[in-house]
């Protein structure tokens, strides 16, 4: 799931919207700086026992100040935009990201920041596929 994770975080790279560890963070939303971007996994479905795909699903947290609230959902339309229905998002696996909802206010951190809230799932296929079988 981590490779999923910096893959998504490349391809916003490649649109401006952030740089990962400067104002983009995979795992982790630390207290600076205030306006940052954070992508987490978020489990995800069961595939079919022994199915060439899985579906993972992860959600990116984006946070502004207080005050700049309506700036931070155009950017959370945005890339809302850039990763629902998308296939070339992946550069280690082949695979498709849709959105599970469309971005809205999640809450108020405890310094009265806004956090936007994004949640995507993917179909991604498994590279690694083994067989049991040996000729």
């Amino acid at each position: 799931m981590q490779r999923i994770l910096e893959d998504v975080g490349t391809y916003l790279n490649t649109w401006g919207i952030g740089t990962v560890g400067t104002n983009m963070f995979i795992a982790n939303m630390p207290p600076s700086p205030t306006k940052c971007l954070s992508i987490f996994s978020n489990g995800g479905l069961m595939s079919p026992q022994n199915a060439p795909y899985y579906n993972p699903q992860f959600q990116i947290l984006i946070r502004d100040t207080a005050y700049n609230v309506i700036a931070l959902g155009r950017l959370a339309d945005y890339v809302f935009s850039l990763l629902d229905n998308k296939w070339e998002v992946f550069t280690r696996f082949k695979g498709r990201i849709t959105a599970l909802s469309p971005p809205g206010v999640n809450y108020k951190d405890e310094t009265g920041n806004w956090v936007y809230s994004l949640n995507f799932q993917a179909i991604v296929t498994q590279t690694d596929i083994s067989s049991p079988y040996t000729l």
